[in-house]
């Protein structure tokens, strides 16, 4: 362990200009881009007129560049002059993310895409790994940042109790032993916003008198309101007094954490522009402290000053997920699941894992590869990831628009998945197989073998079918129903389930589909509550909620309470969870619960229907008297020859304020848990609460 000490005087001040640029947030995309566009016409008219002021960083994103010249297309070549003059930086991200809820692949995108818009563009691309406002830093990011040439690494939340030794200045290891300069913002990214209207946190500037004073509400006849910010056209008032104190403040907070004898001034915040007087306070700050350094520039200007000392700079090696100095809001990766969690699962995997893989096999067969459309839908999933928008932290606007982005890819993706496996199907010869209703061709994206459950939805007749594999193995077949789809005529569309075997890694197996007959083979309903196949026997509890008790075959380990329902009062925002006063839980302990087993040729089912009882919303900051039913349909399925056991819970919510858990007790005894991470199994501290108190508010636990 490092011991503290109290490092050598501060000796030089760097000073970089900057905005921290969310696309959305409080406001929606279009209006912020409003404000962009304010903030870059004041830049450049800066930058054309002041030689001394030096720099100014984009946020480290490049998307504010293709936002900005969308509207000032006329601006494009004094813009790209600056930043080939080095008087902007942009890039290395696309935009800036949050990383837990960036998919591995996507996280890498976000760098290329980057990259990848510098190049063509001709522009100098910043290497720093600037991440200001990131939500916690996965372990593996010092190695994905040195893959694009990045050794450093600017943050201001996740470091825990480990700051108090490592410091201001510290390398971070990923566990592969690559390493970057990391740089804890202790005092935030916006410690010299504004310089010389404030002294203090920055937290000041938008909670105290200083920034609210130059907000303006307007509303007429049947325009919404709108939120005028009168920074951009008039600057704050600024004293060098002020200037001065806030150096003396920044030292006072910092000296002691820094190593490098250098002062990192941040000069910006969220959306702010840029500080015209500031080359007239640096001027002056020099004059004041005469026994320092003081200098207006880049954030390279500051690691060259940390590299001097880089031999004696503690390692630190991990996730960065601490809280000590900001807060990690973690609540935000579980808001607004099914309005942007689950599209974006499905944007984040099926354009790397589906849409590309195929379009390269395509391509291998002769087709053209499509550069133009994968590029365009992963702007728009990038565009979703940043921070600010993934998190569902925003206004409703903001998700509603992510909304349309991830329909846009999920309806651009689905069509060029059909199109490269119809691509792909015509180069396959079934001469050979024999004659079929149809041929099926079914894919695992995987890198590993799969059986897996495959669902057909076909322009079919109602009957018997079997599928028969390329071996000549004959596959059950269910028939799960017909539905009509009108696309300029009806059409009747059956919906077919069969068990697929041993598909290879990232390829297919091709199949046919036999008729076996109009007569239908209905399935077996049963007054059940036990299923199995090979590998689990499973039972449901009627008195219970229907909680699983699962017995695994292979090791005879019986778990029981699977499934159980637990719901409790939320007082928080979109950031966090907070339990309202007099917290009341429910659960779905002794909940009766009709049960019955649903058998086809390919899967037995647990059909689970209950309904519990959950306070209304929250009154006078307590959980209502009032209470509303929840009907809960669950289905736990087992498929022949599949290891796995599926769950399918459809829940009608009536309540407010509240959040549900399903709950899957494995009574085991551990110190750690293990969980994926970005090219990396990490290993976490387990910490349960050992009693039932929460944030000092009494817990009172309701089954019913």
């Amino acid at each position: 362990m490092v011991t503290p000490v109290v490092y050598k005087n501060i000796n030089k001040i760097v000073i970089v200009s900057h905005t921290h640029w969310d696309r959305e947030w409080y406001q929606p995309f279009q209006e912020y881009r409003l404000r962009l566009l304010k903030t870059i016409d004041k830049l450049l008219r800066i930058l054309q007129k002041d030689l001394e002021f030096k720099y100014f960083l984009l946020d480290g994103q490049i998307a504010p560049l293709e936002d900005y010249l969308a509207l000032r297309s006329e601006n494009r070549e004094v813009l790209f002059e600056m930043i080939r003059k080095g008087r902007i930086g942009a890039g290395p991200w696309y935009t800036q993310p949050d990383e837990w809820l960036s998919y591995p692949e996507s996280l890498l995108r976000n760098l290329l895409m980057g990259e990848n818009i510098c190049d063509k563009l001709h522009l100098p691309i910043l290497k720093v790994g600037y991440v200001p406002d990131s939500f916690g830093h996965t372990a593996q990011l010092p190695q994905i940042l040195n893959g694009f040439d990045i050794d450093s690494f600017l943050f201001m939340r996740g470091l825990g109790d480990e700051g108090e030794d490592l410091g201001a200045e510290f390398l971070w290891s990923a566990p592969d032993g690559s390493r970057v300069i990391a740089i804890h913002l202790l005092t935030t990214y916006s410690n010299g916003v504004f310089f010389g209207s404030l002294v203090g946190h920055p937290d000041t500037l938008y909670y105290g008198d200083v920034y609210p004073k130059t907000v303006r509400i307007w509303k007429s006849g049947n325009l919404e309101t709108v939120v005028h910010f009168g920074v951009y056209e008039k600057e704050l008032k600024v004293t060098i007094d002020k200037a001065e104190k806030q150096i003396d403040w920044l030292l006072e907070q910092t000296a002691s954490k820094i190593r490098s004898s250098t002062l990192l001034v941040l000069n910006g915040a969220d959306h702010a522009p840029p500080q015209e007087s500031l080359s007239m306070i640096v001027k002056e700050l020099r004059e004041h402290f005469k026994d320092k350094e003081v200098t207006h520039g880049k954030l390279e200007d500051y690691l060259s000053e940390v590299r001097k000392i880089i031999d004696t700079l503690p390692v630190y090696k991990g996730e960065l997920r601490g809280a000590k100095y900001e807060p990690m809001l973690p609540n935000t990766i579980s808001t607004r699941i099914p309005q942007v969690k689950y599209p974006s699962y499905i944007a984040q995997t099926m354009v790397p894992y589906y849409v590309e893989p195929l379009a390269t096999i395509s391509w291998l067969l002769g087709e053209p590869y499509p550069h133009d459309i994968l590029d365009y839908i992963w702007k728009l999933i990038l565009q979703n990831l940043a921070h600010d928008s993934i998190c569902g932290c925003g206004v409703d606007e903001v998700h509603s628009d992510m909304s349309t982005r991830f329909k846009h890819v999920i309806e651009i993706s689905k069509n060029l998945v059909y199109e490269k496996l119809d691509f792909i199907a015509k180069h396959i010869n079934t001469s050979e197989l024999g004659e079929a209703e149809c041929y099926l061709v079914v894919f695992n994206p995987l890198s590993w073998r799969v059986d897996s459950p495959v669902e057909l939805h076909s322009e079919l007749p109602t009957g018997r079918y079997a599928i028969v594999d390329d071996e000549g193995k004959e596959l059950p077949v269910t028939l799960e129903g017909t539905y009509t789809k009108e696309i300029f005529m009806k059409k009747n569309i059956a919906k077919l389930l069969f068990v697929a075997k041993n598909i290879p890694p990232l390829g297919w197996r091709t199949h046919r589909l036999k008729y076996l007959g109009s007569d239908l083979e209905e399935p077996i309903i049963e007054p059940s509550n036990a299923i199995e196949n090979e590998f689990f026997n499973v039972w449901a509890d009627p008195s219970d909620g229907g909680s699983l008790k699962i017995l695994d075959k292979s090791t005879d380990l019986t778990l029981e309470g699977f499934g159980e329902l637990v719901d409790e009062g939320d007082a928080g925002d979109e950031y966090t969870f907070c339990p309202p006063n007099e917290q009341k839980i429910y659960t779905s302990r002794r909940v009766p619960a009709r049960i019955h087993v649903r058998k086809t040729n390919t899967y037995s089912c647990l059909e689970i229907d209950f309904a519990m009882n959950v306070p209304k919303c929250l009154e006078d900051g307590k959980r209502s008297e009032e209470l509303v039913e929840l009907s809960v349909q669950e289905k736990v399925y087992l498929y022949t020859g599949i290891p796995r056991i599926d769950v399918n819970l459809l829940i009608e919510n009536k309540a407010l304020n509240h959040r549900l858990h399903v709950v899957f007790p494995t009574n085991l005894k551990v110190t750690h848990s293990t969980a994926d991470s970005h090219y990396h199994v990490v290993k976490r501290a387990v910490a349960p609460p050992l009693q039932a108190v929460d944030g000092g508010k009494a817990l009172q636990w309701i089954t019913q």
